[in-house]
């Protein structure tokens, strides 16, 4: 069998053409990087759309936008706090989502254990902390580029 020789942006045949966001102006000097991350901000909202539970998405989306980049202290009662109110089948899985993004030093097991209990799936478990820690990433990745989004045009 006769293997064809790849190219570089043949995989981007497989990601739907997405409209590059205000955000990512930045990338457009390098269209396969920009459409790549076009396409990953379209999966980010449509799982939090479909999968993150409503209050929880909320809650950390605000708690991301408010964090000035600080550490989080050790132990968990900055989390107690932030997740106080929410019903007792959300908070396992904005525990794990904040842990995962915020002190992922502090993930125990029975974090894992207590949102499997309320999302038995492995993939539900991969793709919660990939949203929250994604969206992490992008609030940093916002800071990096501001000065770059201002401009009104990149060369490279």
């Amino acid at each position: 069998m006769m293997l064809k020789k790849s190219s570089q942006g043949d995989s981007l045949r497989f990601i739907k053409d997405y409209s590059i966001p205000k955000n990512l102006h930045w990338a457009k000097p390098v269209p396969a990087f920009a459409k790549g991350l076009a396409a990953e901000e379209q999966l980010l909202k449509e799982i939090e759309a479909t999968e993150i539970p409503k209050e929880s998405a909320t809650l950390f989306k605000s708690f991301v936008n408010n964090w000035q980049g600080k550490d989080m202290p050790l132990g968990k009662v900055w989390l107690n706090e932030q997740l106080s109110h929410l019903t007792v089948s959300e908070r396992p899985i904005a525990q794990l989502m904040f842990l995962a993004a915020f002190a992922p030093y502090s993930v125990t097991e029975k974090d894992i254990i207590n949102f499997l209990k309320i999302k038995p799936a492995d993939k539900e478990l991969i793709t919660f902390c990939y949203w929250a820690i994604q969206t992490l990433t992008n609030r940093i990745s916002g800071w990096l580029t501001q000065s770059f989004n201002n401009r009104k045009e990149i060369r490279v």
